[in-house]
């Protein structure tokens, strides 16, 4: 998430297809709202018709970088060398299932326990429990409103700030904002 900087998602496979990438995206969509665009490469994954229909049935708008313009999605490329350096340069993995517990921990790792400069010094974790935190108090200081919605937004720490800023201002009934984006490349 280019907003909070969480790893959301570390899918560990031989390939992935998108059939398979509809199916975790589904998977995650179970559990969290979905953005309303997922920035990504043109990999066959991602230009596939699946896919495309999950986005366009979902109205999740796709953008797709440039060919051979990765920095157009810094932050995964940074993301995709920090990963490769700390966890897939320095194991040996024996299993597919070795694999997977291992990228796990490494996932969880990074966020609950790494702190990002961009944050304030605050790991994903933290950032997303301080919006989820500081927002509906803001909310209640503007309008006034003791809301249900409102307080129990603080309890929905897997929103993103924008969403969150949407949800929390049409529960006041203030109006909407734009939703966040969601970088990956694969």
């Amino acid at each position: 998430d280019d907003c909070s900087r969480e790893a959301i998602e570390q899918y560990t496979g031989f390939s992935i297809s998108g059939k398979r990438l509809v199916r975790i995206l589904e998977d995650i969509k179970s559990h969290r709202p979905l953005p309303r665009q997922i920035v990504c490469d043109n990999g066959t994954e991602f230009t596939s018709k699946a896919f495309m229909k999950w986005a366009a049935d979902n109205n999740v708008e796709i953008h797709f970088i440039d060919k051979g313009k990765p920095m157009q999605n810094a932050f995964v490329e940074s993301f995709n060398g920090k990963f490769r350096d700390e966890c897939l340069n320095e194991e040996w993995f024996i299993t597919i299932n070795n694999a997977r517990e291992r990228i796990k921990q490494w996932n969880n790792e990074y966020n609950s326990e790494r702190v990002h400069t961009s944050l304030d010094g605050l790991t994903p974790y933290e950032f997303i429990a301080q919006i989820a935190w500081d927002f509906p108090h803001e909310m209640v200081q503007k309008t006034g409103s003791r809301s249900p919605e409102i307080s129990n937004f603080a309890s929905l720490i897997y929103l993103k700030p924008k969403r969150a800023e949407k949800w929390a201002e049409r529960a006041a009934g203030v109006g909407a904002l734009d939703h966040p984006r969601i970088g990956t490349d694969g």
